[in-house]
């Protein structure tokens, strides 16, 4: 259940990047680094810290 919750966090931050990439271009880069760090969470999943990238 734990792990699905995680997965489900990377997925909603996977389709709101999407939408803030076709809007804001300039934000590209800070945007991959973020999705780097949330795939590597994926190995060593932090509750809260995913939080805080989702507010």
């Amino acid at each position: 259940m734990y792990k699905l919750h995680i997965l489900q966090n990377k997925y909603n931050c996977k389709l709101q990047i999407t939408a803030q990439r076709t809007r804001w271009p300039k934000l590209k880069n800070e945007i991959d680094r973020m999705e780097i760090s949330l795939n590597m969470r994926l190995k060593i999943p932090k509750l809260s810290e995913n939080q805080s990238i989702m507010n």
